[in-house]
């Protein structure tokens, strides 16, 4: 667990230093196991959803952002990633 949420941290710091692709590389060696028993995974779902987002991996996003929003006890990061999904969605309708 440890070593997934230093993974965690840093697909965060690269997020934060604008390396998306270093951030999502990160995120994505995060066992899904690991993330269902941490505290953090509402807030790594988040971060894979706007990751997978910025790569225009669409299907990828929303399943990440529904988790998020499941799994958050925050009600803004749950806001958040139901928003996210919605401007998702609506832009998939105007295509």
């Amino acid at each position: 667990i440890v070593r997934a949420e230093s993974l965690f941290r840093l697909a965060s710091a690269n997020v934060r230093g604008g390396n998306q692709r270093e951030a999502l590389q990160a995120i994505e060696k995060i066992p899904r196991a690991v993330e269902e028993s941490a505290d953090w995974r509402a807030d790594a779902e988040y971060l894979r959803g706007v990751l997978y987002e910025g790569e225009k991996q669409w299907e990828k996003a929303v399943k990440a952002y529904r988790v998020a929003a499941r799994q958050t006890s925050s009600p803004s990061v749950a806001r958040a990633a139901l928003d996210r999904i919605g401007r998702i969605e609506s832009a998939k309708w105007k295509n």
